[in-house]
Parts: structure tokens; C-alpha cells; sequence
């Protein structure tokens, strides 16, 4: 199959999904925030393609294709919230510990932004109930005007983070910002890890993977790592890359797709 160019819609400016670069000698506070939000970034041209291409699709769009994208969505909403709880629950309190200039932290309480993008999250999962009522034209024509719209949200909250949060964290001394990337490191070993970080280091290029896993991973760890990454790969394929796929008898379902779509 053959994978469709990014939408038109990703052109314009508001819809800017291009990684912002790692600053050098940045600290790992603010590499591990800029990763994250450059995942995000990476994931959303993933499921905004996919979700023009069932659109395109009208009603010849299969309810399989359909229910691929939101096997593929819950993956991306329990990543988002593993970076929005590191946000609210890790950064923002290590951050009120310490004396800033006024009006600095406010405009980092973005509690209510986290709300407003949680809301937009349940919204869009919940169309998951509209399929096989057979107005999969409709279905993929809301689901594009929704998920366009979240995207927006949460790429204007990455930027403005990004705006706020890093200056600040430029004016910890050494020690604190050192303790800061620790504490974060520590909250994502609470998740899945392995998953957490293979999502996370997607949108970064290979040198910096691999530079990221040499130096945070042990051997052992590391060789888990490249078998979780090549799962997740693979359950990219059988469900969100299905969009890409024309329709199939489920007979034709190769082996151990049938098993990565009953066991969930």
C-alpha cells in the first residue's frame, strides 16, 4: 500500500508539526519536555493522514479501517496523558518550589487547558459507537473536523509550554534542574516505560535515538526496548495503517492480526 501525503489542513500556519530542535547542552529536563512534545507532534500528522484517508474513502471507508483508528487512538491518549500527568503532577509543583518572577508560573497553570484538551480526547472517542450503522461518510467527515480541531489545541499547548516552561527552567541552578529531569525520569518508570519512551523518541531522529538509548538504558533494557519498538510498530500496521489498505475479507487477516484485535 502505498501511504498518503499529510492533508492540506497540516499546511497551515496554527497546524505547524515541524520538531523543534534539541538547544545543545539543553539539560534533561528540557530534552525530556521537547521530546515529548515532538512525539506529540510526530503522532498527530500520523493520525490526521489517516483519518483524511478514510474521509477521502466516503462510504466505501470499511468499519474495519474505522475501528483500526481507534485501536491505534487509545494508544495515543494513554501516551498523551502520561506527558499531561508529567506536566501537572511532576513539572508544575518542582517548578512552584522555586521563586520566579510573577505571573511566570500562572501562565504555566494549564490546568484548565488540560481539562479543555482531556474533554476533546473522550469527544473524539466516543465516535468509535457510530460504527456499523453505515454512514461511514459522515463518520469520516466528523472525525477529520474534530481531530482537526484537537490538533490545533495541542499544538498551540505544546508551543505555548514550550514559550513558558523552558525559560524557567533555564533559571534553575544545575543541581535543581538535575533533580527535576530525575523526578520526571522517575514518574515515567511508573508507566509503560519501554512504550512510553519508544512513542516518545519517534518523532526524533535515529542519531538521537539511538544517542538517547546508550545513554539511559542498560544492555539488558536496551534489548527490550528494540522488541517493544517493533511491536508497537507492528500494531501501528494492523490498525491505524489500515486507513492506507484497501479493504480485506477478514479470512485474508494475516497471522497474528486476528490475535492483536481479539485480545483488546
Amino acid at each position: 500500500y502505498a501511504r498518503p501525503p499529510a492533508p492540506d489542513v497540516l499546511s497551515a500556519p496554527e497546524m505547524n508539526c515541524s520538531p523543534v530542535e534539541l538547544p545543545a547542552k539543553c539539560g534533561e529536563a528540557v530534552e525530556l519536555l521537547l521530546l515529548g512534545h515532538n512525539a506529540i507532534r510526530a503522532e498527530v500528522v500520523e493520525l490526521m493522514t489517516a483519518v483524511s484517508a478514510i474521509k477521502d474513502r466516503g462510504e466505501n471507508a470499511s468499519d474495519r479501517q474505522f475501528a483500526g483508528f481507534f485501536k491505534w487512538w487509545s494508544e495515543f491518549v494513554e501516551h498523551l496523558h502520561v506527558h499531561i500527568e508529567l506536566e501537572d503532577e511532576v513539572v508544575l509543583p518542582f517548578l512552584r518550589r522555586h521563586p520566579f518572577e510573577a505571573g511566570q508560573l500562572s501562565q504555566l497553570a494549564s490546568g484548565t487547558d488540560h481539562t479543555s484538551l482531556f474533554l476533546q480526547l473522550n469527544t473524539i472517542g466516543s465516535f468509535k459507537r457510530q460504527i456499523g450503522r453505515n454512514k461511514n461518510k459522515k463518520l469520516g467527515e466528523t472525525l477529520f473536523a474534530y481531530l482537526s480541531d484537537f490538533v490545533k489545541h495541542i499544538l498551540l499547548h505544546c508551543s505555548d509550554t514550550e514559550s513558558v516552561a523552558l525559560a524557567i527552567i533555564k533559571q534553575l541552578s544545575p543541581s535543581s534542574s538535575a533533580k527535576l529531569a530525575e523526578n520526571m525520569h522517575e514518574r515515567l518508570r511508573e508507566s509503560r516505560y519501554l512504550e512510553t519512551l519508544a512513542l516518545m523518541l519517534r518523532g526524533t531522529a535515529k542519531q538521537l535515538q539511538k544517542d538517547y538509548i546508550s545513554r539511559k538504558l542498560k544492555k539488558q533494557e536496551a534489548i527490550k526496548y528494540r522488541i517493544v519498538k517493533l511491536n508497537l510498530e507492528h500494531k501501528r500496521s494492523v490498525t491505524l495503517e489500515l486507513a492506507y489498505k484497501d479493504g480485506r475479507d477478514e479470512k485474508d487477516t494475516p497471522s497474528g492480526e486476528q490475535d492483536l484485535w481479539t485480545n483488546q
